[in-house]
């Protein structure tokens, strides 16, 4: 909490108001609220007898943060600020949580719209609290779900005042579901897993705003029309229910109170395209021909994240790793999620591409002269059509757009600054079933000219995903690793 609060309104003591408050002569006053509501008074004069509290009511959040920000850089450690009170450019130093709310489902809707009106406005980094501050007490299904909505947005934290009840996930360990197979706490602590899995995709778009690089359309968490204004569904899409994360993610969630919680489904907007669900990869892709609204699985259990196809993320599957932190994750390979897009132009040919960004760093110093690797990864697929199946050509390219050099190694050849530079596995949504054999051999051509045999890749029918998993292989040469490798190949074995 970063004002000059007293918890008074204006002035504490009569003595101390002002004979003429400033605030009689205001014209408007935004939403009607006192603007001294649990703070110092606005006719108050600053020490430097140039300024009131009416001058700078807005600047001294902004001013706080940018200060505490500054004495951090001294240490060359990285800092991590969350303010309330924040100003237009507080994003450059800080990130925000949106202040005490209520704990219905009309505030955590407003947690969501009030999140992308941050990101909006150049501060991405920010959500609201997790089942509520304040006021009654949310529900267990409200709670649920709120945990499920917040993991998503930026900034997750579950915050409430002294005076309510407690709410921690493990608080409801007792609440089962599902003929008493699952409980309220596992459902909470699957969607905080879910997060962990995406921290790496969240971490490079946010990274690369924070360098000025427009890879997200000015913000990351944003209403689908920011990502899709041509589709007139896109503004009557429900924001809360319908989440853009960055250029190639859509959550899907259900925000109003469930009448069961089983067996629900709902109906969502996808903008033209074929989205795969990477957390659900058994349930069909959605194939929509534009300005769609399509049913899907809502139950208090369900909500779907939907890669955008030609576009590829970096993953890690939190829900079967050994993770409590963040920091667990850096002991991990990457995987890769790939949505191939049709690119096909004639009958002759078929072309299927993708591509995304990754970033990866410590973490945690400020200098970033050689400190991150950044990847510029794509990948095609062309074939013939000529009745042979023996025509295709499968490709993952790696680029190496900055490189950590401060962590290279002559002997591997390698800059990994932890084993996020290392590639763990592959999976390719197969949707247009464009693979023509159910088995690849994977081959990896490193940056010395050098090929290695590093597996195979073996369809599952039950997703239609074609999966290199080399997590678990010890017969691999040396490690994958991302910053020593220019393109793997797919190349069919014969059945």
């Amino acid at each position: 909490m970063n004002e000059p609060s007293n918890f008074c309104n204006g002035a504490c003591l009569d003595r101390q108001r002002d004979d003429t408050p400033v605030t009689n002569e205001f014209y408007y006053t935004p939403t009607g609220r006192s603007l001294e509501q649990k703070t110092i008074p606005v006719d108050l004069i600053h020490a430097d007898l140039r300024y009131t509290q009416l001058d700078t009511h807005n600047y001294f959040g902004a001013h706080q943060i940018a200060v505490t920000h500054s004495w951090f850089k001294t240490t060359n450690k990285r800092p991590f600020i969350v303010g309330r009170s924040t100003f237009a450019g507080s994003g450059k130093y800080a990130g925000k949580w949106l202040g005490d709310s209520g704990s219905s489902y009309q505030d955590m809707q407003r947690s969501v719209t009030g999140s992308m009106m941050m990101n909006i406005m150049g501060i991405p980094f920010v959500g609201g609290d997790i089942c509520g501050y304040m006021g009654e007490q949310s529900s267990p299904e409200l709670c649920t779900r709120w945990h499920q909505v917040g993991a998503f947005q930026p900034f997750s934290r579950n915050h409430r005042d002294c005076d309510g009840r407690p709410q921690e996930p493990f608080r409801f360990v007792n609440n089962t579901i599902f003929n008493n197979t699952m409980t309220l706490t596992d459902l909470m602590r699957r969607a905080i897993l879910d997060k962990y899995s995406l921290i790496k995709y969240y971490y490079t778009h946010l990274f690369l705003m924070s360098q000025d690089e427009g890879s997200t359309s000015g913000a990351f968490y944003k209403p689908v029309f920011f990502e899709f204004p041509q589709y007139a569904g896109a503004f009557r899409a429900n924001p809360s229910e319908n989440v853009m994360l960055g250029p190639s993610l859509k959550l899907s969630i259900k925000t109003t109170p469930n009448k069961n919680w089983e067996g629900e489904t709902h109906d969502f907007f996808f903008p033209q395209g074929k989205w795969c669900d990477i957390l659900n990869p058994e349930q069909e892709c959605v194939n929509s021909l534009g300005d769609e609204m399509v049913f899907r699985p809502a139950s208090l259990k369900d909500y779907q994240l939907h890669l955008r196809d030609g576009h590829i993320i970096p993953f890690q599957n939190a829900r079967t790793l050994n993770v409590s932190r963040v920091e667990d994750l850096k002991k991990y390979p990457i995987d890769l999620h790939i949505n191939p897009k049709n690119m096909t132009m004639t009958t002759r040919t078929r072309i299927y591409q993708a591509s995304g960004l990754y970033v990866n760093d410590d973490g945690n110093t400020t200098n970033q002269k050689g400190t991150f690797n950044k990847y510029q990864i794509s990948f095609s697929y062309n074939d013939v059509v000529n009745g042979r199946n023996d025509d295709e050509t499968i490709v993952l390219r790696v680029s190496v757009k900055d490189q950590a050099s401060e962590f290279y190694s002559n002997e591997t050849r390698c800059s990994n600054v932890n084993e996020n530079d290392i590639l763990g596995g592959i999976y390719v949504h197969d949707e247009y079933n464009m693979f023509q054999r159910r088995e690849y051999a994977v081959m990896v051509l490193r940056t010395d000219g050098q090929y290695d045999f590093i597996g195979s890749a073996i369809f599952d029918p039950r997703t239609n995903i074609m999966v290199y998993n080399g997590k678990d292989r010890a017969d691999i040469v040396a490690p994958v690793c991302l910053s020593n490798i220019e393109e793997i190949v797919f190349t069919g074995v014969p059945a």
